[in-house]
């Protein structure tokens, strides 16, 4: 256990997760592996693995499985299972209960678990960061700077039509942004028309309901694969 803890203080750990069938394939013809040198090496190798399997995931800040897989797809794969960071602005955590005909009757909590599955289904890590404070929202896009995330998707509420502070720390970060808007911006009042902060990003996606941070979603990530 202590050892796992030291592997998390020192850096990202990616556990390459594999088969026993392919340990087995691979290592059958190897005399070298004393704890193999035995009637039935595969069902060995299967209860190691089953034994160690539980402490490998503890441990594993990414899990890539790797059985058919080339090495360079796999270092592909660790390049790319980066972070990406939702941040939602004042009154998104009220979803479901501020104007319905607008915003619709979904809550937040299905918003975050729509986004946490999308994520998975892209095989990416995702941070969800919800604030009603301008100054929150900033030191949060700041902290993005230093922990590796690789793209930011953002609903900046209704600091979208007037913070330049929140232009300016989205314009500090070089990593793919998108700003997304549940409702049809450009259908709505006048002030909600103008965003002041898509300017510092690189696409602006509205109109799509709760949809819309899938394909945000997308976007960022194809703009982090170019």
């Amino acid at each position: 256990e202590e050892n796992r803890e030291l592997l998390k203080k020192l850096g990202k750990v990616v556990y390459l997760r594999i088969k026993p069938q392919t340990v087995y394939e691979r290592v059958k013809y190897d005399t070298s592996r004393p704890l193999l040198q035995c009637e039935n090496p595969y069902e060995k190798i299967e209860e190691l693995m089953g034994k160690r399997a539980s402490a490998y995931e503890e441990a594993a800040d990414i899990v890539i499985d790797v059985d058919d897989i080339k090495f360079d797809d796999v270092l592909n794969l660790i390049e790319y299972d980066k972070k990406m960071l939702v941040i939602n602005g004042p009154n998104l955590n009220f979803l479901g209960i501020r104007e319905k005909n607008i915003y619709g009757t979904q809550d937040y909590n299905y918003l975050c678990n729509m986004i946490r599955e999308n994520a998975e289904r892209l095989g990416v890590r995702v941070e969800l960061f919800q604030s009603n404070h301008e100054g929150a929202i900033i030191d949060k896009i700041q902290e993005a700077y230093f922990d590796g995330t690789c793209a930011i998707v953002i609903n900046p509420g209704a600091y979208t039509h007037y913070s330049y502070a929140i232009h300016d720390a989205l314009a500090s970060v070089h990593m793919p942004k998108v700003e997304i808007h549940i409702s049809d911006i450009t259908a709505r009042e006048e002030f909600r028309k103008v965003s002041v902060t898509a300017p510092a990003c690189d696409k602006q996606i509205y109109g799509l309901g709760l949809e819309g941070y899938v394909k945000a979603m997308e976007t960022a990530l194809e703009l982090v694969k170019k």
